[in-house]
């Protein structure tokens, strides 16, 4: 069933557990640095089975991507700093005003 199909109780279920899922990779992240970042310990902290994770968010790389996202909405700066050095492709599309804000803060 496609989210948009579902009835609206089971839409805000999937979106707590969604943003619960990119909640608690945020922590690893923080913890372990993106590369660090596994399903296993992601799930774990979500308190949702591994299988889940990847049928919220699709790969690691979607996760990483959510997780930077959050990363600059939480001005997690050193976060987004490690997404910039790895090239990863939701830091890569930041503004400068972001940028810099990431090279304010680790500088």
């Amino acid at each position: 069933m496609v989210q948009a199909d579902m009835p609206s109780s089971r839409r805000e279920a999937w979106s707590v557990a969604r943003a619960r899922i990119v909640e608690a990779a945020l922590g690893v992240a923080s913890q372990h640095g993106l590369l660090g970042m596994t399903r296993d310990e992601v799930a774990r902290r979500a308190g949702v089975a591994a299988g889940k994770v990847n049928y919220a968010v699709g790969s690691m790389e979607d996760l990483r991507n959510l997780v930077v996202e959050r990363a600059v909405e939480t001005a997690q700066w050193e976060i987004v700093g490690q997404a910039l050095a790895l090239r990863i492709p939701s830091a890569m599309v930041l503004d400068e005003t972001v940028k810099s804000k990431v090279r304010d803060a680790l500088l």
